[in-house]
């Protein structure tokens, strides 16, 4: 829109002209010649626009004075209604941007304009003789003080705008919670100020005083020059195209008040007009903000909608890829006459497809939990280079299929145990390490860890990530940390990917309250800091300190199963309504002897824990008639051992509170689906130390201690 009516200014004849609408209409970062370089920011441009209208206003005025050019009713009349009908929609314009956005500038902005709008209206009723007065007051009076309760009104709740931002900050001037106690005050003084020109004889403004015809207009052109400079402290006309209209607006507000205004010496002279056209053309500067605001609101919302296609088009990409492999290679392997070496292939290939579809959906589930302010900090003591160096040893066989190198270095003025939380630097690290690695073919990928410069804020640690693979171009950078925009689709058909790893990075660093910025260059690399703080060890000993969630590959692959849950069996009660969940859990356990009776519902389950005699109930959550929860309550709230039989809460829910509300019913430990063989047996093993039947005592089972079973977190 604006570049049409760009187009349209350049075939005006007047080059001087020209040059000063192209100023006004100036809103994009930047201006760029056609060899591509920057001419001249958007901010300097603006900043010059505002100082050639104030000089050009002002030269109006010095010309001005002395003239003896004589305005008409009419044509008052006239500019207060173009006037009065702008700033209604204005109001109702910004207030409905408001209502999407939740900005609190918007919302003061709408909530001005509106009231000045209504004020504006009564001012061309009262002064067009089409009306009747039926007032105390007379028809000067009443056309001054209807004029000045508008100015008023609108400088006023201007400057609350800007007052909002200096004391609230930029964060969080978005947030005001009593919208209606704004719209309750502009109300208030629209209708007392009916009320007063109703029924309150008003005294007559002077219009005597060669220096100050109006001395009363002082104080709201003063109110507009305080809102004037506190936008232009704020700093966002720089960039934002509503903001620079507004500073247009409050510069043509502040002339007409002063010296327009409150230097007239008669009703319809040359000062007067003008007073009146400049508050008009304030007017209009905010609507033309306003509409910009809007088009480019349609604007980004179809970038988006189109975004959130291609999203949804890779996901379904990267869904059914792994799915291909799950039913594909369960196909092949109902053909009778496959060998050994091929059906352990089939079973492989299902399982690390299984695998790559699980970490979809927990990327997906892990933005969900950022967006929803989900997420929590668990800050304890950990050793960052052993931290580095087990991540390293997860993904190092990765690069080595790659034939590619996965080196660490540690600064020595590192220290070794950090306050912070270890599993969102975990996870950071995986992110951007395997990002590095699936892009790189040849050379290799470093990671650096170093100290930051001490400051107010404390230390942090810095991590880089550097590799020698395709790079990123500068327009692709932009897009880079963005949920639902792929930095090149042509990329992700080569490598794969949902594209959320470096948004899930990027917020995960913001939870942190740390940094991340990236350099790189198309075709020779890129190196990707975090900087991270973090606070002193607490503890002076390993007491109290978390080492590591995840172990090493080759000591995943060599650890023993639970030797608890191997050496005696068990009788279980498996609580699920699906049959596919119950030959998982059953086929997972069998081998070890643990006998499994089954039961489809939570009613079902409760029954059957007062009828038999069980180590331990693995109870589903969402179930028909009662469900998980309900019938926990219901074993907890049995006499004797059955109330106090270990239960395991096998869920499809993964959120934090979720886990939390499950142990809190009663619980002894959760495990997420889809059940990781290893977390069940570990789980089995923590929740039935000290804890056997009559029945498996019976047979000769002894429990291997009495420690008290703690929560396990898939």
């Amino acid at each position: 829109m604006v570049r049409t009516v760009a187009a349209v200014v350049s075939f005006l004849p007047c080059r001087h002209l020209k040059c000063f609408l192209t100023l006004l209409l100036v809103h994009s970062g930047h201006r760029e010649h056609n060899d591509g370089k920057s001419m001249i920011s958007a901010g300097r441009m603006r900043f010059l626009c505002y100082g050639a209208v104030s000089t050009a206003l002002l030269a109006l005025f010095l010309a001005g004075q002395g003239l003896e050019w004589r305005g008409t009713p009419g044509g008052h009349t006239l500019i207060e209604a173009a006037a009065s009908i702008t700033a209604i929609f204005v109001g109702i314009a910004a207030i409905l941007r408001h209502v999407g956005k939740s900005n609190s500038g918007l919302l003061y902005v709408g909530a001005a304009f509106l009231g000045t709008g209504l004020l504006d209206a009564y001012h061309t009723i009262v002064t067009s003789d089409l009306v009747p007065l039926m007032t105390m007051a007379n028809g000067i009076s009443l056309a001054a003080w209807s004029w000045y309760a508008g100015r008023i009104v609108l400088s006023t709740l201007l400057l609350f705008s800007i007052a909002t931002w200096f004391i609230h900050g930029q964060d969080s001037v978005a947030k005001v919670r009593y919208n209606w106690k704004i719209f309750a005050f502009v109300a208030a003084v629209t209708a007392i100020s009916f009320l007063i020109f109703s029924a309150v004889p008003l005294q007559n403004l002077s219009y005597s005083d060669p220096y100050m015809g109006r001395t009363r207009e002082l104080i709201p052109g003063l109110l507009f020059l305080i809102a004037l400079v506190g936008s232009l402290y704020r700093g966002a006309w720089r960039t934002e195209s509503f903001d620079h209209w507004l500073v247009m607006g409050l510069i043509f507000s502040l002339f007409s008040q002063y010296p327009y205004i409150a230097l007239m010496n008669e009703v319809f002279d040359f000062n007067y007009f003008m007073a009146h056209a400049l508050k008009f053309a304030g007017y209009l500067c905010v609507l033309t903000g306003m509409l910009i605001n809007i088009y480019d609101a349609f604007r980004e919302a179809e970038a988006a909608s189109q975004a959130k296609s291609d999203f949804l088009a890779i996901m379904s990409h990267e869904i059914r890829t792994p799915l291909n492999g799950v039913l594909g290679m369960a196909t092949l392997l109902q053909n009778p006459d496959i060998s050994p070496e091929q059906r352990r292939l089939y079973i492989r290939t299902i399982k690390e497809s299984g695998k790559s579809l699980l970490t979809l959906i927990n990327d997906i589930l892990d933005i969900s939990k950022l967006e929803a302010r989900k997420a929590a900090l668990e800050k304890i003591d950990f050793d960052i280079r052993k931290l580095v160096e087990e991540v390293r040893a997860l993904l190092v066989i990765r690069a080595q299929e790659k034939g590619i190198s996965l080196t660490c270095e540690f600064a020595p003025d590192i220290p070794g145990i950090i306050h912070t939380d270890p599993t969102r630097i975990r996870q950071v690290l995986f992110n951007l390490v395997g990002n590095a690695i699936k892009f790189t073919e040849h050379g290799g990928v470093n990671v650096t860890v170093s100290h930051a410069p001490y400051n107010r804020a404390g230390p942090a640690l810095i991590i880089s990530v550097a590799d020698t693979g395709i790079g990123i171009s500068p327009e692709q950078t932009k897009k880079l940390f963005s949920k639902f925009t792929q930095a090149d689709a042509s990329t992700t058909r080569r490598y794969g990917g949902s594209g959320l790893g470096l948004a899930i990075v990027s917020q995960l660093v913001g939870l942190m309250a740390g940094q991340i910025g990236v350099k790189s260059i198309s075709g020779q690399g890129s190196t990707f800091t975090v900087t991270i703080p973090y606070a002193p060890a607490q503890f002076s000993s390993g007491a109290g300190m978390e080492t590591s969630r995840t172990e090493p590959a080759a000591r995943v692959a060599e650890r023993p199963v639970s030797t608890v849950a191997a050496a005696r069996a068990l009788r279980i009660l498996s609580a699920d309504d699906i049959d596919l969940n119950q030959m998982v859990i059953a086929g997972m356990l069998a081998k070890y002897g643990h006998h499994i009776d089954r039961v489809y519902s939570g009613r079902d389950a409760v029954a059957a824990v007062k009828k038999g005699s069980y180590d331990l109930v693995l109870m589903d959550i969402q179930m028909p008639e009662m469900d998980g929860c309900e019938a926990t309550k219901a074993i907890r709230a049995l006499s004797g051992k059955d109330g106090k039989i270990p239960i395991i809460g096998c869920t499809a829910h993964s959120m934090q509170d979720q886990l939390a509300g499950f142990i809190a019913c009663g619980m002894t430990a959760c495990i997420t689906k889809p059940i990781d063989h290893d977390k069940l047996l570990q789980a089995i093993e923590a929740c039935t130390k000290g804890h056997l039947s009559p029945a498996s005592k019976q047979a000769g089972h002894t429990p291997v201690s009495a420690a008290k079973p703690a929560p396990v977190d898939a």
